[in-house]
């Protein structure tokens, strides 16, 4: 992936712009902007002057082009508030009831009775 800091984006059709243009680029198979941080990212192969020249035509300013790790999240980690929340009652059940399973609520035991 690359990441490519651009100076001149100051709203979401700039981004949009950006976009557009590098999708239209033949080896581009991702592009994804941040407006806040000023940056691009893309996955693809494509020669970074090819990059530069067609952020740089559409009358922005490319800073730097870099190569960047994507970060996966490990075990497809679950991330914000809801995915904590389910984190921590899982904690709890598996705590108040064993192996993350809730025993009050176990029909197959309820029908043998």
């Amino acid at each position: 992936m690359k990441k490519i800091t651009v100076v001149g984006m100051s709203c979401s059709r700039c981004t949009g712009k950006i976009e557009e243009t590098l999708k239209a680029l033949r080896g581009i198979e991702m592009v994804t902007t941040s407006l806040e941080k000023g940056e691009v990212y893309i996955t693809g192969s494509l020669d970074d002057s090819v990059i530069r020249e067609s952020i740089e035509a559409q009358g922005y300013k490319v800073v730097s082009v870099i190569e960047v790790e994507i970060q996966k999240n490990p075990e497809n980690k679950k991330k914000g508030f809801f995915a904590r929340l389910l984190d921590k009652i899982e904690s709890s059940n598996s705590k108040s009831f064993g192996d993350k399973r809730l025993d009050c609520c176990n029909l197959q035991d309820k029908d043998k009775k």
